[in-house]
């Protein structure tokens, strides 16, 4: 079990990626979400639709387990359809998510369909994403990991 302020430093540092992933794709913050409560996740507004589907919305969602993919929306209501995940370990650099939005929405990478789960257990990410925080916070301690 992970502990309250763990988790609030974990859902601050995740935000903070978001965030930065977000203005390295040219998003601005009203555009995302996430938390950390149950199942870490995060969704990115796109405003650009995929060339492959002119019709469907755009979207970057992010979990804790599979890491970032390019989801569309198909109708009213229904779930979004993962159209390719991004490589790059569960949180790649902003810029390296960047150039996977740009080149998924252009269809220059072929679709993978298949996610790449990375094993990790809660508590390490967690710690993770507090670190995340901090580093970017300008608080520069080694707490490991």
């Amino acid at each position: 079990m992970v502990d309250t302020q763990v988790g609030d430093a974990a859902e601050q540092g995740l935000r903070q990626y978001v965030r930065e992933v977000a203005d390295a794709i040219g998003i601005g913050p009203g555009g995302t979400w996430c938390e950390v409560d149950g199942d870490a996740t995060a969704y990115v507004a796109l405003d650009r639709r995929p060339v492959s589907c002119p019709r469907c919305d755009a979207a970057l969602v992010w979990d804790e387990v599979h890491g970032w993919a390019l989801a569309i929306e198909t109708g009213a209501g229904e779930n979004l359809v993962v159209f390719d995940y991004c490589d790059g370990g569960l949180m790649p650099t902003p810029e390296t998510v960047a150039e996977f939005t740009e080149g998924a929405l252009a269809a220059r990478y072929p679709r993978s369909g298949t996610p790449n789960p990375t094993a990790h257990d809660r508590e390490t990410l967690y710690a993770k994403l507090a670190r995340y925080a901090r580093r970017r916070a300008g608080v520069h301690h080694d707490y490991g990991g």
